[in-house]
């Protein structure tokens, strides 16, 4: 069969190669680069009466009313605390951070630990992050922290 465009010879040999190529059952399939996933955006159709504040759902304007009114449903149930928020998840991050002494979160670099991965996360940034280094503007010297750099200055 004759091609437009192409000698029959190149033809022959694409058609050899897709036949070689071949799939068998069970082959595992070819991985196709990944194009970016475009995310859906989601229309925010509800807004606040009292702020104009958006959201996808009643639920979120309802659970942002109770910024308006005050309402703390949510409770740390520790003795003698008097901590309440507006959303659960304050009172998690609450506990944690005020209540808990486990420190789960440790530095593969150093012998700090810390109670969130936050918290750890910021200490690997100040810490250890290469070229994180402040430099003093009055000579050579480069401080991993801006509280080394001030001590440095005021003896610089």
């Amino acid at each position: 069969a004759l091609i437009f465009g192409t000698d029959n010879a190149q033809h022959g040999e694409k058609m050899a190669r897709k036949k070689r190529e071949v799939k068998k059952p069970g082959d595992p399939k070819p991985k196709k680069p990944s194009a970016p996933r475009k995310r859906r955006i989601k229309e925010k159709k509800f807004s606040c009466e009292l702020c104009g504040a958006k959201a996808t759902s009643m639920w979120y304007i309802n659970r942002h009313m109770r910024l308006h009114t005050g309402e703390k449903p949510f409770v740390c149930e520790y003795p003698g605390c008097t901590y309440k928020s507006y959303r659960k998840f304050h009172i998690t991050r609450h506990v944690i951070n005020i209540h808990s002494t486990e420190r789960p979160h440790k530095c593969e670099l150093c012998d700090y630990s810390a109670k969130t991965r936050e918290n750890l996360r910021q200490h690997n940034l100040s810490r250890h992050a290469p070229g994180h280094f402040e430099p003093c503007e009055f000579c050579d010297f480069r401080a991993k922290l801006k509280e080394g750099l001030r001590s440095h200055v005021r003896k610089c």
